[in-house]
């Protein structure tokens, strides 16, 4: 399934993300309709130490699953989950809690699980230095579990989690489904564990920062407060990341991205400080080009232009094929153009990477992203062998990285399938922190993500319609990474460092 294809219909994504993964390293063992009982219902515990931040850390992995219902009640499934805890008996207070999963929809934990937040992981791989083989499991210096217990879930479909013989897809594979799940998943594993008088986080990545919205009101109504919400490379408001006849957003909101892509490329004037030329970039992009767009075809020629050439300026885009699309280049006509004149493609997923474009150039698609193609495949085998050989958790089973049928089957709204250019969820997220005024929300964004812009992500988040009270609960980090921002170690150690300040802000 072509990557550019799938990413206009379902958003797409990860593992957690937001982009179709290379079809080689897709392990899908069923279709979104099927069912399997071959997983082990009973959980694997094992003992650990990890070298977390320069300390030796304890802990326990458990790996199992919990049997939850979809949307109507009678639907059954289980949910595939790996739980990392501290003993921490006789110290003061319980530990946070935190619940993390990837995107898609589709997609498991695999990625924010082993690349991000656990306590195992292998050497990341940079934009120009792919991790090296055999690809050796290593304790992860940035995880998060010396500062909260960690939950990495795989939602219906994913991963170990499947659909139990006569259940229906479709009180599963849906925003509204999908949310239930989630929060009867967390419900259930808080009365399992005794977890009630943590602190809880929800850590979501590409869809799963949809997921943690829609979430977070229904843990909310049901009496769970939480603590704080990770966003990571935000989507909550689809009209700020696709282009279409009457919405000029994204055209504006991704610019500071490509200029960032831009400069990284070499393509522009080198700014002496790469911060401080996104900040001149967000000014011309919410200023004049946007002034601009909202004219349409009544803009004055000269205008026009001059537009163009700053345009030109920030993105190294040709000129005259600015003024052919009417200053309106959309975000897979920058990768496709930046590089071309070398033969190559830019990653959507992170602008660093790119690949050679198929010849005669422009008249393919690319079938998967560069970034993905670089990423995936080590750390699809790295969790796999993880699972078996250091958790013990055997089964005859695939562990499905991404199902794409599942996004093909998405229900975006109660009579919408596969269209999800229009929605929004920001009111979700909005009703929560004004119900709770403790609630704290941080934003990941990385510089080079060419799917979910920093700018869309300030910009959504800016509009919620709260007070400034509940407003300054909010915060953002900024990564020299995509949408993955923990694919590169100095980002990554910035990031746990980054996190642990919000947590222990609480």
């Amino acid at each position: 399934m072509p990557y550019l294809d799938h990413i206009a219909r379902a958003l797409l994504v990860s593992v957690i993300v937001s982009v179709v993964l290379p079809t080689q390293v897709v392990e899908a063992a069923f279709s979104p309709q099927s069912a399997s009982s071959a997983v082990p219902s009973t959980a694997t515990v094992t003992p650990h130490v990890a070298v977390i931040g320069g300390d030796p850390v304890k802990y326990t992995a458990t790996a199992g699953t919990i049997e939850v219902t979809g949307l109507g009640g009678q639907s059954r499934a289980n949910v595939f989950y790996i739980a990392y805890t501290v003993d921490r008996r006789g110290e003061d207070g319980p530990r946070p809690l935190t619940f993390a999963y990837n995107g898609g929809p589709g997609g498991s934990s695999a990625l924010v699980h082993m690349a991000a937040f656990g306590p195992r992981t292998i050497r990341l791989a940079d934009a120009a230095d792919p991790p090296p083989s055999p690809r050796t499991i290593i304790d992860n210096p940035d995880s998060l579990l010396d500062i909260s217990d960690l939950v990495f879930i795989d939602p219906v479909g994913s991963g170990f989690s499947r659909l139990l013989p006569s259940a229906k897809a479709d009180d599963f594979y849906g925003v509204t489904q999908d949310a239930h799940v989630t929060a009867q998943f967390i419900r259930r594993y808080i009365a399992q564990n005794d977890r009630w008088s943590s602190d809880k986080y929800l850590a979501g990545e590409s869809y799963g920062t949809l997921r943690s919205a829609v979430t977070a009101k229904l843990l909310q109504q049901d009496g769970i407060t939480l603590a704080g919400i990770v966003l990571m490379s935000t989507i909550l408001d689809n009209t700020t990341l696709f282009p279409q006849a009457g919405n000029d957003e994204p055209y504006w909101l991704f610019l500071p991205s490509e200029a960032a892509v831009a400069a990284y490329h070499h393509r522009i004037v080198q700014p002496p400080d790469l911060d401080s030329f996104l900040r001149e970039v967000r000014g011309f992009a919410s200023g004049p080009y946007l002034a601009a767009l909202a004219q349409g075809s009544a803009l004055p020629q000269a205008q026009r232009e001059s537009i163009a050439a700053l345009l030109h300026r920030y993105t190294g885009l040709p000129i005259d094929q600015i003024l052919r699309a009417s200053l309106r280049v959309t975000p897979d006509g920058f990768a496709r153009t930046l590089l071309a004149d070398q033969g190559q493609v830019v990653a959507r997923a992170d602008g660093r990477f790119h690949a050679p474009l198929a010849q005669p150039a422009g008249e393919a698609a690319p079938t998967s992203d560069p970034a993905y193609d670089a990423i995936i495949p080590a750390f699809t085998a790295a969790l796999n062998t993880y699972l078996r050989d250091e958790l013990g958790y055997v089964t005859t089973e695939r562990y499905v990285v991404l199902d794409p049928g599942i996004a093909d089957a998405w229900q975006w709204a109660p009579t919408d399938r596969g269209s999800p250019t229009a929605l929004s969820v920001g009111y979700d997220l909005r009703d929560v922190m004004l119900s709770n005024p403790d609630l704290r929300v941080f934003s990941v964004n990385g510089l080079f993500d060419l799917t979910s812009p920093f700018l869309a992500s300030e910009y959504t988040l800016s509009h919620l319609g709260l007070p400034p009270e509940r407003q300054s609960n909010i915060a953002y980090g900024y990564y020299p990474s995509g949408h993955m921002t923990y694919i590169n170690e100095a980002a990554r150690a910035q990031l746990k460092r980054d996190l642990t300040s919000f947590y222990r802000r609480r």
